[in-house]
Order: C-alpha cells, then sequence, then structure tokens
C-alpha cells in the first residue's frame, strides 16, 4: 500500500499508530467512492432483481435469463459486502472483559514475600528483547475477525499484510520493551454495555465489556505469554482453577470432604464461601503490586504490565457511537487471567499462614 509508504518522523510507536491512521484514510476514501452509499446499491440492485423476475414469470426467454443472472449476481455481491461490514460492526466476539476495581477493596499489605520466586533468568526472559518470530506467531493466534478496537483495525489486517508491516510493528513492539512507555491512542478502548438478557433496562442488566486495539492485545499477549512460562513454578499445587493440565472439579470433591471432615470434627469450626467475581472485582491495585513485588518479579518487568493497566482511557458506546472518556485500568484478556492465578494463589498462601499463625 502506497499509504503505508509515507515516510513519517518520530519514535517507532508513534510511526505505527501514524501509518494506520494514514491507511484508514485512505480506506475511508476508497470505500466512498468505490462502493458508495451500500445501503443505496443494495436497494437498486433489489429492486432490479424483482422486476426482471416478474418478467421472466409473465413471459420467459433466453435474454431475460441472461439478464437475471447478471443481476442476481450483482446483487450477492452487495450483499456479501453488507455482511463484512456488519461483521464488523456488530462487535460480537468480545475478546476483552472490561475489569473492574470498586471501592470496597481488601486491605493493602505492606510486604509480602513468597516461598517460590522469579529467579534472575527468568526476569531476564520476561523482559527481554521480542524476536520476530515470536511477535509473528502472537499475530497470527488471533481471530482474524475478532472485533477491532478504536483504531477500527482487527487482527485480520494485520495477518493479511503481514510482510508490509512486519518491520513497523516490530520496531513499534521493541521500544515498548525498551521503553516501558506506550502511547495513549494505543491504550484507547470501546465500552460497549451488552444486555444479559432480552428484558434488561437497568444498569445491573448489562455487562460491560471492552474493545482493546489489536496494537494493545499484541503487547499484552506477548506479556502474558511469557509470564505463563514462569507460573508453574510460582503457583502452589493447591490452585488447581483456571490452570492448564489441573481440574477445577477437583476443587468440588475437595469441599466436600471437607464439609463432610468439619460436620465430624467435634470442634467448633467456620467453612467460608467466596464469590469469585466479586472477590476478585475488589481486590486493590496496589495489592497486585505487592504480590508481584512478593514473587521477586523486576521492577522492569512490573513497570511494563503497569503501563499496560495504568494507562487506559476509555469511550463508552452509545448506540454503537463513542461518547466522552473516562480514565481508568484495564487488562486484556490473557493478562487478566494471568491476574486471577496470581491473586488467588497469594490469598491461599495468605489464608493458610493466617490458619497456622492462629493454631501456633
Amino acid at each position: 500500500m502506497e499509504a503505508w509508504s509515507i515516510q513519517v518522523e518520530g519514535s517507532s510507536l508513534f510511526r505505527f499508530v501514524r501509518k494506520l491512521n494514514n491507511v484508514k484514510r485512505v480506506l475511508k476514501h476508497w470505500k466512498s467512492n468505490v462502493y458508495g452509499p451500500l445501503q443505496n446499491q443494495l436497494f437498486i440492485s433489489r429492486q432490479n432483481l424483482m422486476r426482471i423476475q416478474g418478467l421472466l414469470d409473465g413471459s420467459p426467454n433466453d435474454l431475460a435469463f441472461i439478464e437475471e443472472k447478471s443481476i442476481r449476481q450483482n446483487y450477492e455481491e452487495y450483499l456479501q459486502q453488507e455482511e463484512s461490514f456488519i461483521r464488523q460492526k456488530s462487535r460480537q466476539q468480545w475478546l476483552a472483559l472490561g475489569d473492574k476495581n470498586s471501592k470496597d477493596t481488601l486491605a493493602e499489605v505492606p510486604s509480602l514475600q513468597f516461598q517460590n520466586r522469579v529467579s534472575h533468568v527468568e526476569n531476564e526472559m520476561l523482559c527481554g528483547p521480542v524476536s520476530l518470530e515470536e511477535l509473528r506467531m502472537t499475530v497470527f493466534s488471533f481471530k482474524p475477525l475478532s472485533s477491532p478496537g478504536p483504531d477500527g483495525f482487527s487482527a485480520q489486517f494485520y495477518q493479511l499484510f503481514w510482510t508490509l508491516i512486519k518491520e513497523d510493528l516490530h520496531n513499534a513492539v521493541k521500544q515498548f520493551f525498551r521503553s516501558g512507555h506506550i502511547l495513549k491512542q494505543i491504550n484507547h478502548s470501546f465500552i460497549a454495555l451488552i444486555p444479559k438478557s432480552l428484558s434488561a433496562d437497568t444498569l445491573d442488566g448489562y455487562r460491560p465489556i471492552s474493545l482493546c486495539n489489536t496494537l494493545y492485545k499484541i503487547i499484552t499477549k506477548i506479556l502474558a505469554q511469557r509470564l505463563q512460562k514462569v507460573l508453574p513454578t510460582l503457583i502452589s499445587l493447591h490452585q488447581s482453577a483456571f490452570i492448564k493440565g489441573r481440574n477445577i472439579h477437583h476443587n468440588v470433591l475437595l469441599a466436600r470432604e471437607l464439609v463432610k471432615y468439619l460436620t465430624h470434627a467435634g470442634r467448633s469450626r467456620a467453612c467460608i464461601k467466596i464469590d469469585l467475581r466479586k472477590a476478585f472485582d475488589s481486590v486493590r491495585w496496589s495489592y497486585l503490586h505487592q504480590v508481584l513485588k512478593g514473587f521477586h518479579f523486576s521492577d522492569k518487568w512490573i513497570m511494563l504490565c503497569w503501563e499496560c493497566i495504568s494507562t487506559a482511557t476509555f469511550s463508552i458506546l452509545l448506540n454503537g457511537s463513542p461518547a466522552g472518556i473516562v480514565h481508568g485500568v484495564q487488562l486484556a484478556k490473557d493478562l487478566g487471567v494471568r491476574r486471577l492465578w496470581i491473586e488467588s494463589d497469594s490469598m491461599t498462601a495468605l489464608a493458610w499462614l493466617n490458619g497456622r499463625e492462629n493454631k501456633d
């Protein structure tokens, strides 16, 4: 594309974002000139098809059949264009769940130290430069038609034009891992309110979904994939949920045995049932920061994660159009799941330590 080849001055991240904007501007112009108002052309094509089919019903002939075939092909092409357009606008495949942090939070822990810790070699791996092959595998791991963020570019664009954009994309991602800073345009997302039922009429009846830019999702997925390599050595065997190779249903059997034991223990005991969603929605971000330090993650790694979390801004989609800007925190899907593992394991460790102290 000529639009991508236009020389842009600035940092690698800035150049990549500006080139995306150049391509977006050209695509909008191309769409309006080549296709025109799609709905009008679809309406005219439909009317022509109905007209020729009406003539065929009255007096069929070879010329009318040929004309009908040509008109029907045009109509089907317009239908495919409309379907592709609607699929891009519908945003049905929500890849990043909105993450909430309420005021009613758990107490901040001043200092945490865990027995399992990240080694120096592992920290070097986490913060090391991103190779072109690692970037390519990450880009092609996304669903092509996943819903795009505010910039309008889905993963399909990155995959189809990989040969053209790979160097610029690689330089942009390497700059983030080198500097630890991300542009606000990249970390801006849309929030769509998805009704939980057909009769949703209150705010509680809607689920907020965060739609992130693909470049942001690429960066956070690289962070998440690297983090996943060290988690097996950090997460205790007591944590069985959300980890590959472990089965959450084991907790059901364990809970049943515990309740049975408590019933026949002979002494007064208590069993606490925690709502997982509410519990982790109310965890302070400062607590997560202390947990990462407790596991001996390097300051640079924590800075990279914090840059993705703390610089986020959102626009609410109202009737399909963005309205206003809200400052907040967010985690893409992959980082959010890893955050859940770490917080759950740290809370399990704290509960075990408290129980041990009380027992002693």
